[in-house]
């Protein structure tokens, strides 16, 4: 069954209360940001990100129509939602 827009909007509410998200990466990505997440765009998609302290390390999220996309990076978002079209 896929999940509706409901749901994932639901799930990508729930991932940025998370207390967890360092464990997306395969090394420490630092302190995240005391600001919490923030709102931009990739590809002209709405996104959510979350920068950490070490250079370059975020939690980057999107919704596409009824699919959530999580990425570790600005650029494998941009990538994810190019690979989408």
């Amino acid at each position: 069954m896929e999940a509706s827009i409901v749901e994932a909007q639901s799930a990508m509410n729930d991932l940025e209360k998370s207390s967890g998200l360092a464990n997306f990466f395969l090394k420490s990505p630092g302190v995240a940001d005391s600001a919490g997440f923030k709102s931009g765009k990739a590809n002209d998609v709405p996104a959510r990100y979350l920068n950490f302290s070490q250079k370059g390390a975020a939690i980057d999220l999107a919704l596409v129509n009824d699919k959530f996309i999580i990425s570790t990076s600005y650029n494998g978002l941009k990538k994810a939602l190019i690979n989408m079209k």
